[in-house]
């Protein structure tokens, strides 16, 4: 792997003292990255502010001239099937594929083709706890002038059509009791439970991939 260290912005509001130090044990033994902690913008409608301040991120990835960064929100939580070769590897074919998005994990995704063994393409997705997000993408993301309505993970879902999931999924969502950005996210197991239904669907697409790749070999 690369001695090079993957960028990492985590966007935090300063008073959620307990997701910022959730954040930072997440990270601490991962010589991988340089993450960083980016005061997130508030606002009285949560969603935006989060986008505002994506769009805070992605201007400092265009001024250090990055080609990739992660995008990461704080209450993001490596699974079991992390690894840094892993990743650095889907990464690059990510990359290769002209990605504009790759995503470490969602809650929900519409339409997911399996291109690869463990990548899937998708028309949609929501839960942008960790995504990479490559230099391709960056001036859409400036350039779109968003309304208070916005929803980070399905706006960029529109304004890219290269989306890709890493499967088994490498990061999910660790639950607070609370969500800053979405009110239905609230209910305890909600997003427990997004995930897991998530990756049944992809589980079941991987199961017929396999089938039918038998019976071409």
């Amino acid at each position: 792997m690369s001695d090079i260290k993957i960028p990492v912005f985590v966007c935090n509001l300063l008073s959620r003292i307990e997701r910022r130090q959730h954040i930072i044990k997440e990270f601490e033994n991962k010589q991988e990255y340089s993450m960083q902690i980016i005061p997130a913008i508030k606002n009285k409608i949560g969603a935006y502010g989060l986008w505002l301040t994506l769009q805070k991120i992605v201007q400092i990835a265009v001024e250090k001239n990055y080609e990739y960064f992660i995008f990461c929100e704080d209450d993001h939580k490596f699974t079991k099937y992390y690894t840094a070769e892993k990743l650095a590897n889907s990464v690059e074919r990510a990359n290769k594929l002209n990605a504009d998005i790759l995503s470490g994990g969602v809650s929900w995704v519409k339409h997911p083709i399996q291109y690869q063994e463990d990548l899937f393409w998708m028309q949609a997705f929501t839960g942008a706890q960790f995504t990479i997000i490559y230099k391709r993408m960056y001036h859409r993301i400036l350039g779109y002038n968003a309304p208070d309505s916005v929803i980070a993970d399905l706006q960029l879902s529109v304004l890219s059509d290269d989306k890709f999931v890493m499967y088994p999924f490498i990061s999910t969502q660790k639950e607070f009791g609370y969500s800053d950005v979405t009110e239905t996210n609230n209910d305890v197991g909600r997003v427990i439970e997004l995930f897991e239904n998530t990756e049944k669907k992809l589980d079941c697409l991987t199961k017929v991939y396999e089938h039918y790749k038998q019976i071409i070999l």
